[in-house]
């Protein structure tokens, strides 16, 4: 059950999403659960065929989203209600009904709830039998199936906390050309390890990474590996390059920014690998 805690706590709360959209409370959501921020418990606040949510987490702060979520008609209200349930679900974070009055969602709405209202919300008897499931179904009936109603509520995004620093630049080009960004993040990676090795001009494209990690005559490996790590992690360059950049360098690749951030991912951990490799001490 729902996280308790006293209603004079309760003097300020966080609120997210417009009671005008359903698409800026499913961002909300979104937003919320992509975060780190714990999120326990979820709270579907209901009255008369319009709810909004509660969300118990590791906040100072109770979060609420605002009421652009609907029931019992076909619409975006009740599609966008269906899909937070599937994503809250998707995310493990247990979810119960409660019946509130309508004082309290109009209040909800108005950035306003008291502390009343939130000892009301908390004292409310969950909502027996389950109606979440009819909602799940009932909200995507003719619709995009739930793995996918799910998955395009996200926007590709770049890991800025595990980004090596040398690409940047490129990460910030991806939505405007995203061919352009792959193409010289793969450029950038052959000059880099060309330049690091010292190999003469008419090395180029794939032989510069086999010269640089394969072999007994690699110039850089990663100590303490087992020979199979190693050749495992010399392969991915060549594979990579073979698979990703020379497509791109010879043709227009269909795919667009969904691609490009997948093909992103895999260069920036091929950098991160670069970096962590040493030169051969025996060389």
């Amino acid at each position: 059950m729902m996280h308790k805690t006293s209603a004079a706590q309760h003097q300020a709360a966080e609120y997210h999403g417009s009671q005008q959209t359903t698409q800026s409370c499913l961002d909300a959501l979104v937003r919320l659960l992509a975060t780190s921020l714990q999120i326990r418990h979820a709270l579907l606040l209901t009255h008369d065929g319009r709810h909004g949510f509660y969300l118990d987490a590791d906040s100072p702060e109770p979060i609420f989203i605002r009421c652009g979520f609907t029931s019992g008609y076909s619409g975006e209200g009740p599609a966008g209600l269906a899909i937070a349930l599937h994503l809250l679900e998707r995310f493990s974070v247990e979810t119960d009904e409660v019946e509130v009055p309508e004082r309290v969602l109009n209040r909800l709405d108005a950035c306003d709830l008291r502390p009343n209202d939130l000892e009301a919300i908390e004292k409310a008897r969950v909502v027996r039998p389950l109606r979440l499931h009819d909602y799940k179904r009932d909200g995507l009936l003719g619709r995009t199936p739930p793995p996918e109603a799910m998955r395009n509520q996200f926007s590709g995004s770049i890991p800025w906390r595990v980004l090596d620093e040398r690409l940047v630049d490129l990460a910030l080009l991806i939505g405007q050309d995203p061919d352009r960004a792959i193409f010289n993040a793969f450029r950038r990676l052959e000059v880099t390890v060309k330049s690091r090795c010292g190999l003469p001009g008419e090395i180029h494209g794939v032989q510069v990474f086999r010269r640089a990690f394969r072999g007994a005559g690699a110039i850089l490996s990663w100590p303490g590996l087992a020979a199979s790590e190693v050749e495992g992690r010399a392969q991915l360059f060549e594979a990579a390059f073979l698979a990703y950049r020379n497509p791109r360098a010879h043709r227009e690749v269909e795919g667009g920014v969904e691609l490009a951030y997948r093909e992103f991912y895999i260069v920036n951990e091929l950098f991160s690998l670069e970096r962590e490799a040493e030169a051969k001490s025996d060389r």
